[in-house]
């Protein structure tokens, strides 16, 4: 099972740190019963309930075209890649 989360970001500070919010949980299957499901099967996107809805500030330590390193307020590291 392949599952994402989706949201939003909000540039702070030049670029530098940012407000991240997530609104959406993205779930595809992989594998069913031991055979391979096509990767042109679409993910099944379910918003996320207005009180499960998350919102931080992070600061930015990494960003090129296809990666993101953020640390958060509490001092966690998250790694983020772009979908091609």
């Amino acid at each position: 099972m392949e599952v994402a989360i989706q949201g939003s970001w909000e540039r702070l500070n030049n670029g530098q740190a940012g407000l991240l919010s997530f609104d959406t949980i993205m779930a595809r299957p992989r594998e069913i019963l031991g055979n391979r499901v096509s990767d042109e099967l679409p993910a099944v996107q379910i918003p996320l309930p207005e009180q499960l809805q998350q919102t931080a500030e992070w600061e930015v330590l990494y960003l090129d075209e296809s990666l993101r390193i953020n640390r958060s307020q509490q001092g966690q590291l998250f790694i983020f890649t772009k979908q091609k």
